[in-house]
């Protein structure tokens, strides 16, 4: 009897130390990981998690069945119990392990990661956190929505690679057309070229076409090619372009134009 519970105690004993060396080379990597681009950073933290959770269920179970051994018990038994309890678990959790499967699915194609700015059906924000079950989202009022993987159908991912800005730009009838988009490109131009947006615009200004909206006025049709997570850009793009329309003597017909309300990355 000392022998086995002596045996108990070194296995509980060593199954600690393994979690303990784990806890410690986990911390360390995600020191590490924070001195990586911040793509190979996110996939670290949405990763992580869940090799955790795998990690920990398997080293638990191969010690429950090396102290079941040590007992005396047919290990064979034990793991054969296992299984049939677990498909009994399958069984009555079905949306659960549908959600779980589910989620590998996106994180292995890589739809999302933490940190990223999505909108899932109605609800738009950043991913907070990635569970085996479920997605953690933070809507920009603070609010934190528990998502199920398997409620997840279309995924609208804002922080991929690259955004495109597109906008109306709203011109007073009588103005010079060719004069307001030459300022437009020649806004968009030096902002390439500045420290501070030569990352962040990655393309010239794009017209994709002018509209007469009424005896007013018209709407011309523009985007650029930005970096995602800027929604803000066209603030400092629409300060510059008003500076330059006074100094030319363009006017516009409605100044709201300029004095656009806070929007969120869903509203570009």
């Amino acid at each position: 009897l000392y022998n086995k519970v002596m045996g108990t105690f070194l296995v509980l004993l060593i199954t600690a130390a393994i979690f303990k060396m784990y806890a410690e080379l986990k911390q360390a990597f995600l020191l590490k990981s924070q001195k990586l681009s911040p793509t190979d950073h996110a996939k670290s933290l949405t990763f992580l998690p869940i090799i955790s959770a795998t990690f920990y269920v398997v080293v638990s179970l191969i010690a429950v069945s090396i102290i079941f051994a040590n007992w005396g018990f047919d290990v064979t038994i034990v793991l054969a119990a296992f299984s049939f309890m677990g498909a009994a678990i399958v069984l009555a959790i079905q949306d659960t392990v549908k959600s779980f499967i589910q989620g590998i699915i996106l994180l292995m194609e890589e739809n999302l990661f933490v940190g990223e700015y999505v909108k899932i059906g109605s609800l738009a924000g950043v991913i907070e956190k990635l569970s085996i079950r479920v997605l953690y989202l933070r809507n920009e009022n603070g609010s934190l929505h528990v998502i199920p993987y398997n409620k997840v159908e279309t995924i609208v991912n804002m922080s991929k690679d690259y955004t495109y800005h597109t906008d109306k730009l709203r011109v007073a009838e009588g103005q010079n057309v060719d004069k307001v988009v030459e300022l437009l490109k020649e806004t968009i131009n030096e902002m390439r070229h500045e420290e501070e947006f030569s990352k962040i615009i990655t393309s010239d200004a794009q017209i994709h076409g002018i509209v007469p909206i009424d005896l007013t006025g018209l709407q011309i049709y523009w985007n650029v090619k930005t970096l995602p997570d800027n929604p803000n850009i066209k603030y400092e793009i629409y300060r510059r372009l008003i500076e330059k329309f006074q100094k030319n003597g363009i006017k516009v017909p409605v100044a709201e134009n300029f004095s656009l309300p806070i929007a969120s990355p869903a509203a570009e």
